[in-house]
């Protein structure tokens, strides 16, 4: 074991008994369920001693991440791949609606499966082609976003709010019913400051920004605030500090107001250098402190979505790669045993492809290598243990016996479920937190 696998991952360590405790009761309490399944013949009598297999095929919890590279590789060959790694386990994917890059001109919006590409922004028609043809959730990000203004942007405020809410309507009106959740505002906290964007200098901003989502689209829409800043490190610079964190009282005087803030997004990029990681404050990496967090925003009864992650593994060698795996591993299985939590969301699925770099360099995002894939697409350690966690480790797979009534019993994790009874394709199931009571399935 290095010195720093045993610093970073100390906590951890430490909180052993609360991990195998707290943690693993608490998935089991609620991201599983009981359900109970009488199954009968075409006459509808019981079918008693009949073997069944349940399979799981899909989950609810939401398991995702952003899909800003598809069919933006440099070769087909790492297309195809991307598109084939990112459905292995991942059922929730965030697509790119940053207004700069979606509308670079005026009046000509990229929309369109055909549109004119732009590095790291694939048209939302392409996207949702691909996640309709394989059962894959998504959030679209972000409706506003200060940093990301169009250069067309006229300077004067009223005119900026009236093309934006129109914008939002626009937006809307082409993709409400396809995709559910949508960042309205994002990384108000932050230091990105775009002076062309004046609107975010009105103390209404936040007020005004959920006030426009709210109208654009319907209540079966969920809308999120997104934010980086303050959130999860114990009281250092920027910190977290309970319910008098920033971000705790901007969400607050939003609800108080009574705006629609339907979700709430708290990233975790580690964006530290390397020779700072352990200098830089409190890391947050334990468990406890994690649901302290999670407890404080989960007062708000929202769901809670980790909405944005980076581990890095800086420069990929085999002991760096080791920790972002054993790191993700401790952190998925802590976010995804808190009953407030309803996503948790990876950032860039590849190294090499991240924010405000050239591809394949160690500029900007890239110097963090914070992929589950590595730049020529194969497999890190850290992509394989999510994807044991989540289709192994948190899957349910039984094979039953029907007892004197027909029926059988198990307990599951939440999701889409496929039968067979004696062999025989059987009709299959939804299983919800909702399902405590009885269902019938009759075979033909």
């Amino acid at each position: 074991m290095s010195k720093r696998r045993d610093d970073l991952l100390k906590a951890f360590d430490e909180n052993q008994f609360f991990m195998e405790n707290t943690v693993e009761r608490n998935i089991a309490s609620y991201r599983k369920g009981y359900t109970r399944i009488r199954i009968t013949d075409a006459d509808g009598k019981p079918l008693v001693g009949a073997k069944v297999s349940i399979d799981q095929r899909s989950h609810d919890f939401n398991f995702g991440c952003n899909i800003f590279m598809l069919d933006e590789m440099e070769t087909d060959e790492k297309n195809a791949l991307y598109r084939e790694k990112f459905k292995e386990f991942l059922n929730y994917a965030v697509i790119p609606f940053y207004w700069s890059d979606l509308e670079p001109e005026r009046g000509k919006p990229r929309y369109a499966a055909d549109s004119p590409k732009i590095y790291r922004r694939p048209a939302p028609d392409l996207v949702l082609d691909y996640c309709d043809e394989n059962g894959i959730r998504r959030k679209g990000h972000c409706l506003i976003y200060h940093a990301f203004t169009p250069k067309w942007m006229p300077k004067d405020v009223p005119t900026q709010k009236r093309l934006t809410e129109a914008h939002l309507h626009e937006v809307a009106d082409r993709y409400a019913g396809r995709i559910q959740d949508w960042d309205v505002e994002n990384e108000n906290l932050c230091s990105f400051h775009c002076p062309q964007f004046r609107v975010y200098e009105e103390p209404d901003y936040l007020e005004w920004c959920f006030k426009s989502a709210d109208r654009a689209f319907t209540g079966s829409n969920r809308l999120f605030i997104n934010e980086a800043a303050m959130i999860w490190n114990e009281y250092s610079k920027n910190g977290f500090m309970g319910t008098r964190s920033p971000y705790y009282m901007q969400i607050d005087r939003l609800l108080t107001k009574g705006k629609r803030v339907d979700c709430i997004g708290l990233q975790f990029h580690q964006f530290i250098r390397r020779e700072d990681e352990l200098t830089n404050g409190s890391l947050p990496f334990d468990p406890v402190k994690l649901y302290a967090v999670m407890d404080c925003y989960g007062r708000f009864g929202k769901p809670l979505h980790v909405s944005e992650i980076t581990i890095p593994a800086y420069e990929c060698g085999p002991d760096e790669e080791a920790i972002q795996m054993e790191l993700t591993k401790d952190l998925y299985r802590t976010w995804f045993s808190h009953p407030a939590m309803d996503g948790i969301i990876w950032w860039n699925l590849v190294d090499g492809y991240a924010a405000f770099a050239p591809r394949n360099t160690k500029e900007g995002e890239n110097y963090y290598s914070g992929g589950l894939l590595r730049y020529d697409m194969s497999e890190k350690p850290v992509y394989q243990a999510l994807k044991e966690l989540i289709q192994k480790e948190w899957h349910t797979s039984e094979e039953l016996y029907t007892n004197q009534n027909g029926e059988v019993e198990f307990e599951g994790f939440y999701g889409d479920y496929a039968m067979k009874v004696n062999g025989a394709e059987a009709p299959g199931f939804h299983l919800a937190k909702t399902d405590y009571l009885s269902r019938e399935i009759q075979l033909k």
